[in-house]
C-alpha cells in the first residue's frame, strides 16, 4: 500500500512538472508578432490543425498542439484580428 501511495505521488508529480514546464514559455502579458506565410506553410504542413495559428498558438500556450483542440470554433468562435489576440 505504502509502495503504492508513494509510485501515485511520483506519477503525478511528473505529471505537473510538465505541464509547469510546458506552460512557463506562456507570457499572458507578451504581444507576439504575427507568423509569416513561410512559416505558416510550414506548420499546415506538420501540424495537426488545419489552422496553422491555432496550431502555433496551442504549442506556444500548452508546450504541444493537441489535436482534439483544433478546432478553430473553440477560439472566439474563430475569429480573431491578430496572433496575439488568439494566443
Amino acid at each position: 500500500m505504502r509502495s503504492l501511495r508513494f509510485l501515485l505521488i511520483a506519477a503525478t508529480s511528473v505529471g505537473f512538472s510538465h505541464i509547469a514546464s510546458a506552460q512557463s514559455t506562456y507570457e499572458a502579458t507578451a504581444s507576439h508578432a504575427n507568423p509569416d506565410g513561410t512559416t505558416e506553410a510550414f506548420i499546415k504542413r506538420c501540424g495537426p490543425c488545419g489552422d496553422p495559428w491555432v496550431t502555433m498558438a496551442l504549442e506556444r500556450v500548452f508546450g504541444k498542439a493537441d489535436a482534439a483542440k483544433c478546432n478553430v470554433g473553440r477560439y472566439n468562435n474563430g475569429r480573431w484580428s491578430s496572433y496575439n489576440e488568439l494566443i
